[in-house]
Formats: C-alpha cells, structure tokens, sequence
C-alpha cells in the first residue's frame, strides 16, 4: 500500500500541529502548577506565622521574649490581638472559609481549643488531610 504525496503532506502537517498543541497545553499546565504552587506557599507561611501570634496570644508573658525577637514591634497583648485580626483580614483573600471560621472565633474568644480548631482547619486547608482528630486530641 502505498501513500500518495498528498496524504505523506497531511500526516506531516498533523503531526506539526501535534506537535504545537502539545507544547501549548505543557505549557500551560506548567504555569498552572508553578501558580499553584506559588499560591500553596504563601497560604502555609501565612498560615504558620498566624498560628505564632495565635500561640504566644494565648500565654502572652510567657511568650512575650520570643515574639520580641521576629515581631518587636508588637508590645502588648492589644498589639498582639490587632496583628492577629490584620492576618484574619489577609487570609479572606485566600483562607478557606473552615479557616476563616476558625480564626474569627479565636479571634473573639482566645483559647487553646479554639488554637487547635483552627490548626487542623489549616491543616485541612493546606494539605487535604482527611482527620479524625479533634481539638482535645491535641491539648497537651
């Protein structure tokens, strides 16, 4: 069986147009992900520094040197409270809405439950860990 020059033309201009498209759609899966990614990051370092002023809220003269050292602008529980409200105001753009939950309601009533609801809504929020564990399961 032969081809015929017509046929031999098409099958190489298919395989061009192949050959684009797929560059086209790695390309653009490549950028997605590289968002993704980029997004991911910044909700975990978002999230994490949160938690520290969440923590050193809930035992402030205790955790009051530490803080000084990476937030020594902050001099008080009031200071502290408000910086926590400012991250709360930053996470509605990315939060989702079981974290957002969470942290209003620490944020109105500072607690070590309402510490720990909130880490495991970031949790599930950054890595989609489905859990069984509770917030007494992680009091210590």
């Amino acid at each position: 069986m032969s081809m015929t020059t017509q046929e031999i033309i098409s099958m190489i201009g298919l395989l061009g147009i192949g050959a684009i498209l797929r560059g086209i759609i790695d390309s653009f899966l490549k950028k997605r992900e590289t968002t993704h990614k980029a997004e991911h990051e910044h909700r975990a370092i978002r999230y994490k520094a949160a938690l520290v002023l969440m923590y050193a809220l809930l035992d402030f003269e205790k955790e009051k040197s530490r803080l000084q050292i990476h937030r020594p602008e902050i001099k008080n529980k009031e200071q502290l409270h408000d910086e926590i409200k400012l991250e709360f105001n930053t996470m509605i753009l990315f939060g989702s809405d079981n974290v957002l939950k969470s942290v209003k309601a620490f944020i109105h009533n500072p607690s070590e439950q309402h510490f720990h609801i909130v880490a495991l809504a970031m949790r599930q929020d950054l890595y989609r860990i489905g859990t069984k564990l509770k917030a007494e399961d992680l009091k210590l």
